[in-house]
């Protein structure tokens, strides 16, 4: 029996404290915080720091394995002792533990408290960085920023040059994350300003990489791709596997390679970037090959990488990152025709975008087109054109071109169903410009539907010289999904053009592609299209034909969940089996 059990034994019966755990150690603990706190107060000042500063050093004796977990324990022990030093070092430990681990409120907590004990400190640029990594994982981008530059000009003081390139990069990374991506690209100019001619290092690669990525989200694909080219040979030279993954990422959303190279190179960025344990640069791989995959018509598997990119923000607790992540998921998810999955990530998105409104440069704007995609294939063309509407005037006035070139398609598409011919060619207008800066579209999209408006405005020569130019920028061998766009409109040009056997062969082709990628409302929309081009031409046996087509329109529909298409096409069905008045 040691000395302590009579007192123990005495405190214990009093009710003040209660045995909490009998092994591996003995371990009680006060029944309310208010005995405590009184306890602790009674004790004299010099007592207290003593009592801090044994139990710090009992702790460090007993368990030096565990030195981690304890940090925080360690860091509020050791500054109780007035032991400022070994306290800013716990807190700094605490600190880096909690963002490793993706805690990054609390790492946020230990890095401010590190601060504080480092006023003037070396380690002052240090713990500033980790902070603003903490901030920027809050989707708390302009305090990140803030943060960020006190540590740059700490660094610049000491001349250390790589951590101010490196700083420059996460910088512009946040500006990008937070929607202001003519901001990203500013402080990677700022930052490139600093550099020293011929430095290199792996900040240096980093600052390029991320010059190269700002480039692209502002519709510059030639400066993006020069840059990028650079700070992979330079990552290389160092043996910098995350600016190599990183530059691989960013490679694969180049179109000026074939679709194959764009793939392995983003495959390549996925194995990389996984197998380091690097999670934002993972994230980054697996969303852009799912988006390669798109356009390859692998829509399964598109979506699964999207999917796991989600993930992984998530597990970092970037909600930015998730959300706009999420928001590439709603792509494929749109394409197979899984409408069910997109109504039930809206409210996640919706949820997400809120608590970003006090900290990101955006109304809402990606659950607003979200909707309006679930508007336009349920069949609520004219909703869903006024809610895309004002999405491409809040991406116009945000200049968020890639957001703004993607609305306006989709746009376009709404309004081609309703008919809206001349308004489809004015939306498609500036959507042809951005897709021929390789801004996330290729320049077939864009040129398809304009082909499609072309034609059912009766402006046919125009139709023809667009197609051919879409042709041009497909090149040789175009994409699955290129190929099944440029298809649609053909069929659509010799429908207009009565050019049967031309229109009704595209039709066939494009319902076959349809199929063959898991495209089930396209593939029910084409064969309705692919009707009514029988019964326009109304040869022998085409009615026939016609109505075997929109059956199997009809079962898609149902199948799919969108009553009023499924009742559109029921008409259409009725009024073929009406005997002649």
């Amino acid at each position: 029996m040691s000395g302590l059990d009579p007192y123990l034994a005495t405190l214990e019966v009093s009710g003040l404290i209660r045995l909490a755990q009998m092994v591996p150690e003995l371990e009680y603990l006060f029944r309310h915080a208010l005995v405590q706190d009184a306890a602790y107060i009674s004790l004299l000042k010099e007592d207290r720091k003593r009592l801090h500063r044994t139990v710090g050093e009992a702790l460090e004796q007993l368990y030096p394995d565990r030195l981690d977990d304890l940090a925080p324990l360690l860091a509020r022990h050791f500054q109780g002792a007035g032991d400022d030093d070994r306290a800013l070092h716990y807190f700094t430990r605490a600190g880096d533990r909690a963002l490793a681990v993706y805690a990054n409120q609390e790492a946020e907590r230990h890095y401010r408290a590190a601060l504080a004990l480092a006023s003037a400190g070396s380690m002052r640029p240090r713990l500033l960085t980790g902070l603003g990594e903490a901030l920027t994982l809050q989707s708390r981008a302009d305090e990140a920023i803030a943060t960020w530059r006190a540590a740059i000009a700490l660094y610049q003081a000491q001349g250390a040059a790589d951590p101010v390139a490196r700083l420059y990069s996460r910088a512009a990374r946040a500006a990008f994350w937070s929607g202001d991506k003519p901001g990203s690209l500013a402080i990677c100019r700022e930052g490139l300003a600093q550099v020293a001619p011929g430095a290199e290092s792996p900040g240096v690669a980093a600052l390029l990489h991320e010059t190269a990525r700002s480039s692209f989200f502002n519709g510059l694909p030639a400066d993006a791709a020069t840059l990028c080219g650079a700070a992979s040979a330079m990552a290389t030279r160092l043996g910098d596997v995350e600016v190599q993954a990183e530059a691989l990422a960013t490679l694969g959303l180049l179109r000026d390679r074939p679709l194959p190279a764009l793939l392995a190179a983003l495959e390549q960025a996925v194995a990389l970037s996984e197998g380091a344990g690097l999670l934002a640069i993972a994230l980054r791989a697996h969303t852009n090959l799912g988006g390669r995959l798109v356009d390859a018509g692998e829509l399964l598997a598109a979506q699964d990488h999207i999917l796991r990119a989600a993930q992984l923000a998530h597990l970092r607790g970037a909600a930015a990152e998730e959300l706009y992540i999420l928001i590439q998921a709603v792509w494929p998810a749109f394409f197979l025709g899984n409408f069910q999955l997109v109504a039930e990530m809206l409210p996640v998105l919706r949820q997400l975008q809120a608590t970003l409104d006090s900290n990101r440069r955006t109304t809402g704007l990606a659950p607003v087109w979200v909707e309006a995609g679930l508007q336009y294939y349920q069949g609520a063309w004219g909703a869903a054109a006024d809610q895309l509407r004002a999405c491409c005037l809040e991406a116009q006035r945000l200049d968020d071109l890639s957001n703004f070139a993607q609305v306006s398609c989709f746009l376009a598409e709404v309004l081609i169903e309703l008919r809206a011919w001349d308004e489809a060619a004015a939306v498609l207008a500036p959507a042809l410009t951005l897709g021929d800066r390789g801004l996330d579209l290729n320049g077939v999209e864009p040129r398809m539907l304009l082909v499609s408006a072309c034609a059912g405005g009766g402006q046919y020569d125009a139709a023809r010289r667009v197609l051919a130019a879409a042709w041009h920028k497909a090149g040789p061998a175009p994409s699955r999904m290129d190929a099944r766009m440029l298809a649609l409109a053909e069929a659509r040009l010799a429908a207009a053009e009565q050019r049967w056997p031309d229109a009704l062969a595209a039709f066939q082709a494009v319902v076959a592609a349809d199929a063959q990628m898991g495209m089930r409302w396209y593939q029910a929309r084409t064969l309705w299209e692919w009707a009514d081009a029988l019964l326009a031409r109304g040869a022998p046996g085409d009615p026939a034909r016609a109505g075997e087509l929109l059956h199997a329109a009809h079962a898609l529909f149902v199948a799919l969940d969108v009553p009023r298409y499924a009742a559109w096409v029921g008409d259409r069905l009725q009024a073929l089996a009406a005997p002649p008045a």
